[in-house]
């Protein structure tokens, strides 16, 4: 919409350019015909020069709607980026919310061990998706965080409880969990 509004404009400032001098040129002609050669000279190079002149300012149009383009492109290209990481944002919300009723079901609504683990774990499946799928949303660490406190407060295998804390740690070392993680982490030596 906004481009097709340029190249009208642009166009708009072409036209004058094309008639500019047409009348003197006439005139010119005329009296190259009469036999009045000085004169009609000096209509026309009064016309070269006024082209001249309009041809600087038609330049500097052009150059300003080139940059205006080119800022359009740009605008453009961030508001695409833009609406790809909210749309990550939001289906790893959406995922996060389903890991978390599947830790919730592990921890407070299972009615045996076996379906404990098996809750957990789909949790843990969940998370990961998160991690591995969008890493850079706002979940992630988020994700990340829950998917070693699982296996350390809950399923008690340390060894992956470690190694899923210290990729928090490394992976979003500006995370509001690393301390947390590292508390864990010291709890394990």
């Amino acid at each position: 919409m906004r481009l097709s509004l340029l190249v009208k404009i642009f166009v708009s400032f072409l036209s004058p350019l094309l008639l500019l001098g047409e009348s003197e040129i006439e005139k010119a002609r005329e009296l190259w015909k009469k036999g009045n050669y000085r004169e009609a000279g000096e209509i026309l190079w009064k016309v070269i020069e006024e082209q001249k002149e309009e041809i600087e300012n038609q330049r500097k149009i052009i150059r300003f709607y080139r940059e205006e383009l080119k800022r359009v492109e740009k605008e453009k290209k961030e508001v695409e980026r833009g609406v790809e990481i909210a749309t990550a944002n939001l289906e790893a919300g959406r995922l996060y919310r389903e890991g978390w009723k599947w830790q919730h079901r592990g921890i407070f609504e299972a009615k045996n061990e076996k379906e404990k683990r098996e809750a957990l774990l789909k949790a843990i499946e969940i998370f990961r998706e998160i991690v591995i799928r969008y890493p850079y949303s706002e979940k992630a660490d988020d994700a990340q965080y829950r998917i070693g406190r699982i296996y350390f407060a809950f399923l008690k295998e340390y060894g992956k409880a470690e190694m899923e804390l210290r990729k928090l740690i490394e992976n979003y070392p500006e995370s509001e969990y690393v301390e947390k993680a590292k508390e864990m982490l010291e709890r394990l030596k």
